[in-house]
């Protein structure tokens, strides 16, 4: 039991040493105005963790004053609500797909580690095709490392390296079947940059990718992009 508490805490200091490194670098590179309306997709509509919604917290301890409005596919509006009333900020539910905004008319698109989690390569390159299309001056999305050697939702070493359809078994076999299909789609650095290549046709941008590491190995990117 001691050493799996142990385990348990050096997993969560990870989580919150990331999550916090991934905030700086958003402050610090995209520096954020407070006139500036930064729009988080994804927000998280229930916190398990402590370092869920970092920025909502964040910006509720008045060391930054952010016009914030969240971006959810969460069905329940009461949970939705309270995050609302948490953090004094505007919620927009939505479907999943297109996204309820007008071209150029939010200052910041900021997602942290969703889009490993819409579905498919084309899933994911609509996603962010989006966050282009309303962003005004710059997107700033997070994702895991698909080569770090955990796979930081299941906690399990390795399987995620398998093809797909080969790694969704195994996740099944052990139980971990909310791990499979749409749920997770893990990208590599190759990934992002086919995206941003395909993007280009599109949007007149230029972008920084920034890695994470942990013991050497690259655990998450956390990739700015700015539009010009």
């Amino acid at each position: 039991m001691f050493k799996f508490n142990i385990f348990k805490k050096l997993q969560y200091n990870l989580h919150y040493k990331n999550r916090i490194e991934k905030l700086n670098i958003f402050i610090n590179f995209v520096k954020p105005l407070p006139n500036e309306i930064i729009l988080d997709v994804g927000i998280a509509s229930k916190e398990f963790h402590h370092f869920d919604n970092i920025l909502e917290k964040i910006n509720k301890s008045n060391k930054y004053n952010y016009k914030i409005i969240g971006l959810s596919i969460e069905k329940n509006i009461k949970n939705l609500s309270q995050i609302k009333d948490k953090y004094n900020i505007l919620c927009v539910q939505y479907n999943g797909k297109d996204f309820p905004f007008k071209d150029s008319s939010i200052d910041i698109v900021y997602s942290n580690a969703v889009i490993e989690h819409v579905g498919n390569f084309e899933r994911q390159l609509f996603f962010l095709s989006e966050m282009l299309r309303i962003a005004k001056r710059c997107v700033f999305f997070t994702t895991p490392n698909k080569y770090f050697p955990i796979e930081l939702h299941t906690k399990i070493p390795f399987i995620h390296f398998f093809p797909k359809n080969i790694s969704d078994k195994i996740y099944n076999f052990l139980g971990k079947g909310w791990a499979t299909g749409d749920y997770m789609n893990l990208l590599s650095k190759k990934d992002i940059l086919l995206f941003l290549q395909y993007l280009e046709n599109l949007y007149d941008f230029h972008y920084k990718i920034i890695p994470q590491k942990f013991l050497g190995f690259i655990v998450t990117f956390s990739v700015i992009i700015f539009k010009k």
